[in-house]
């Protein structure tokens, strides 16, 4: 937020051109187990792929962007001659639950993979509204998060080793 306020500071008081891009919820395929660790979409995938389990909350909402797409809206935004606002938002607004995440899973991995509804806690929306950037830089998403499900476990297991540890199944 600090960060955000000083770039509209140098935007409203010294007239500078500023624009400030936020990025909602990036996923790409991982690498190793410590990166998949650090994404909601891959490490479900990694839990499938590890233990068979995969839970989720049905009430927790995320709105996934690739990580290509936000690099293409980036790229459109910084070449653009004139933008109107100052705050973009980088998202897929597409809201999209770990419960879909897990449906997915199952989807691709079907018997393998046994599904636990873990739903207690409150609902939790955290995805973000992309209509700016969509309608100044032409902002679209090219890879939903069911495609890169698949990508992600044909990754894990054609490179399981980097995945794997001597307790997994």
């Amino acid at each position: 937020y600090q960060g955000e306020e000083c770039c509209r500071y140098y935007s409203d008081q010294m007239f500078k051109d500023v624009m400030i891009l936020r990025l909602d919820w990036l996923y790409d395929v991982p690498k190793d187990r410590r990166e998949a660790s650090m994404q909601i979409l891959s490490q479900k995938c990694l839990d499938a792929f590890c233990s068979g389990n995969v839970s989720y909350r049905s009430n927790w909402v995320y709105g996934l962007t690739y990580v290509g797409d936000a690099v293409e809206c980036l790229y459109k935004a910084s070449v653009c001659e004139r933008h109107k606002e100052t705050l973009y938002h980088i998202s897929s607004g597409e809201p999209f639950s770990e419960k879909q995440i897990a449906e997915a899973i199952e989807q691709i991995r079907g018997n393998k993979v046994k599904l636990i509804d873990n739903t207690v806690e409150t609902p939790r929306c955290a995805y973000l509204d992309n209509s700016r950037a969509t309608e100044e830089f032409g902002f679209q998403v090219w890879i939903t998060p069911e495609k890169m499900v698949e990508r992600i476990l044909s990754y894990m297991e054609h490179h399981s080793g980097r995945f794997l540890n001597e307790f997994d199944k």
